[in-house]
């Protein structure tokens, strides 16, 4: 199988239907759906103080939420991480929604509006919204860039848009498999896995199934979708430059703060065939303000969904959502996040306290107010 893989321009168009009929087959992901988040775990998704954090000002209204290509489960993480937001999940499948329904039912989330619809149709879900969520779509679409497009016409001035891409190097193998399999017309679970049978231990086809893709819905994603593309550091730059969006922060494993770090870093590691996470970027409209300095005159406050972990100490880990590394929520810290539950001067905190906010205030723990900004 040819590693090589066109770029996203040069991919083949595939219509809506074909790629709705995937996911009515194959809805995903395929979460128990008993399967439950703690609340803390969402903190990534919070529109209300992800603005905040892009701002330095408190979102006076109640944040609306666009999850697009929502599949069969984001509705749920986004619903508990905006209590007293809107959201909207639009998919193109409706056995996605219809399971995605199912779980919003059983864990008693009531603000969530599912819509069926084509992200590409303007009139679907025209928001606008505070926070647009397109997270493993795009690439699915037969243009990417008219995709992004779409999605920011639906942006809220200010808003952010989070957008997650396959990215060449980690893809690469699996994508000269899906490209293979539907030259020789596979289509079905059912001859993929026969096929898969057959095929002697040291094939690079079984070898993918058996160690990264056992689940059947994973499988099915990853191989027998009617249309992927892959992006290079370069690429992902120029989808995001024609389209006049800026870069807030990148949210992948590893991410440098800076942007302008990030893109040398990435560019770096693909020199060396080295990236080995997918693209995670959040945008906005505009380029990001300078945040309020992190010192004296600086009123900072606890991130929400966080703030009931500084009450339990047998929580001492949240996983990482912002691209880096989260610290550990240890006696002090969680001492710092109860005195943070109201917005609070810097001048009002100990020197050890100070210490620990630039760690917490990089990891969206912790939100800078602008000198002057209350809460509603």
């Amino acid at each position: 199988m040819s590693s090589r893989s066109p770029t996203p321009a040069a991919m083949p168009r595939a219509n809506v239907a074909s790629v709705a009929a995937h996911y009515e087959e194959h809805p995903y992901p395929r979460y128990p759906l008993w399967a439950s988040l703690p609340a803390s775990h969402t903190y990534g998704l919070d529109a209300a103080t992800l603005w905040m954090a892009r701002h330095g000002t408190p979102l006076l209204e109640p944040p609306r939420v666009l999850v697009a290509g929502c599949g069969s489960f984001l509705p749920y993480p986004f619903s508990l991480a905006n209590p007293q937001g809107h959201v909207t999940a639009l998919d193109l499948s409706q056995a996605n929604l219809s399971r995605a329904a199912w779980h919003l039912r059983l864990h008693g989330r009531r603000n969530v509006a599912l819509h069926r619809g084509d992200l590409l149709d303007p009139a679907t879900s025209p928001g606008p919204f505070h926070l647009v969520d397109a997270f493993g779509v795009l690439h699915h679409l037969p243009d990417p860039a008219e995709g992004l497009r779409r999605l920011r016409e639906r942006l809220a001035p200010g808003g952010l848009l989070r957008v997650m891409l396959y990215a060449r190097d980690l893809r690469r193998t699996t994508e000269s498999a899906r490209r293979a399999l539907r030259r020789v017309g596979v289509r079905t679970l059912a001859q993929l896995d026969a096929m898969v049978r057959r095929a002697p231990r040291t094939s690079r086809l079984r070898q993918l199934v058996e160690r990264r893709l056992r689940d059947p819905a994973e499988r099915a994603d990853a191989l027998l979708h009617p249309l992927a593309c892959i992006f290079t550091t370069e690429s992902l730059r120029r989808l995001i430059d024609s389209t006049g969006l800026y870069v807030w922060r990148f949210a992948h494993p590893g991410a440098r703060l800076d942007p302008a770090q990030e893109w040398l870093r990435l560019e770096t590691l693909e020199r060396d065939g080295a990236v080995r996470s997918h693209y995670v970027v959040w945008l906005s409209d505009a380029p990001p303000p300078e945040p309020p300095p992190l010192g004296p005159g600086t009123r900072l406050i606890a991130h929400p969904r966080l703030q009931p972990l500084a009450w339990r100490p047998w929580r001492s880990w949240v996983p990482a959502r912002m691209g880096r590394p989260n610290p550990p929520l240890d006696r002090p810290t969680r001492a710092l996040l109860r005195r943070l539950k109201a917005p609070t001067a810097w001048e009002a905190l100990t020197p050890s306290q100070q210490a620990l906010l630039p760690a917490l205030v990089e990891a969206l723990f912790v939100v800078r107010l602008r000198p002057g900004e209350a809460l509603p």
